[in-house]
C-alpha cells in the first residue's frame, strides 16, 4: 500500500501541474480579478524606493496595543484612517524573480506532491469506510473544498480585501482537488475481495494498514 500512496501522490502532482498550466496559461484565467497598475514603471520605482525589503506590508497598520487602554489616541487615529481608506496589502519581492524558472516549476511540483501525499495518507486512514470509487473521490474533493473555503475566503473578511481574487482562487483549488480525487481514488483503494476491510472488530486505521 505504501507504493500505491506514493504512486497516487506522484500521479496527482502531475495532474495538478497540468491543470494549473491549462487554467492559468491556456485559458488565461486571471478572469479580470488582477488589475493593471497605471504607469507601472513609475509605480514599481516608487515601491522600490519606499519599501526597504522583501516582505508583506499592510496599510494602515494598527498600532501596538496600549497597556490598560482599549482605545488610546493612536488606535482612534488608526481607526479613522482605516475607515477613510485606502486599505490594502502589498506582498513584494523587492529584487525581482524569474516568472517561469525551472526552480519555480520544481518547487511547484514538490508542493503539489507534498499536498497530495497528505491527502493520500488521510484517504488511507479512512479507506475501510470508503468502499466505492465515488466515495473516495468525494472525500478527497471535500479536503480541497474545505481548504479553499476555510483559507482562501478568510482574507477578504479579516483583511478587508476585495473578494474577486480569493473567490477566483477558491474555485481553482476546488476544481484542482476534484481532479486530485479522480486520480487518487483510483490508485489508493482497497484490493478486490478484501473482506477484512469491513471487519468491525478492528479499528479503521488497523484495517487500512493491512491492505496489500
Amino acid at each position: 500500500m505504501a507504493a500505491r500512496v506514493l504512486l497516487g501522490a506522484a500521479a496527482t502532482a502531475v495532474t495538478l501541474m497540468a491543470w494549473g498550466f491549462l487554467f492559468w496559461v491556456v485559458l488565461s484565467a486571471p478572469g479580470g480579478v488582477l488589475k493593471a497598475v497605471p504607469d507601472e514603471t513609475a509605480f514599481m520605482a516608487a515601491l522600490r524606493d519606499s519599501l526597504p525589503e522583501t516582505g508583506t506590508y499592510y496599510f494602515p497598520l494598527p498600532p501596538e496595543p496600549e497597556l490598560g487602554q482599549d482605545e488610546g489616541p493612536d488606535f482612534l487615529a488608526y481607526r479613522e484612517k482605516h475607515k477613510a481608506g485606502p486599505v490594502g496589502m502589498i506582498r513584494i519581492t523587492r529584487d525581482g524573480a524569474h516568472p517561469l524558472s525551472l526552480r519555480t516549476y520544481a518547487l511547484g511540483f514538490v508542493h503539489f506532491f507534498a499536498a497530495a501525499l497528505i491527502a493520500a495518507l488521510l484517504l488511507l486512514m479512512v479507506l475501510p469506510a470508503l468502499d466505492t470509487y465515488v466515495r473516495r473521490v468525494v472525500f478527497v474533493f471535500g479536503l480541497g473544498l474545505f481548504g479553499a473555503v476555510a483559507i482562501r475566503l478568510s482574507d477578504p473578511i479579516w483583511w478587508h480585501l476585495p473578494w474577486g481574487h480569493d473567490v477566483h482562487g477558491a474555485v481553482y483549488h476546488s476544481v484542482s482537488w476534484l481532479l486530485a480525487g479522480v486520480v487518487l481514488a483510483g490508485v489508493v483503494r482497497p484490493p478486490r475481495g478484501a473482506i477484512h476491510m469491513t471487519d468491525p472488530s478492528k479499528p479503521l486505521w488497523k484495517r487500512a494498514l493491512e491492505v496489500d
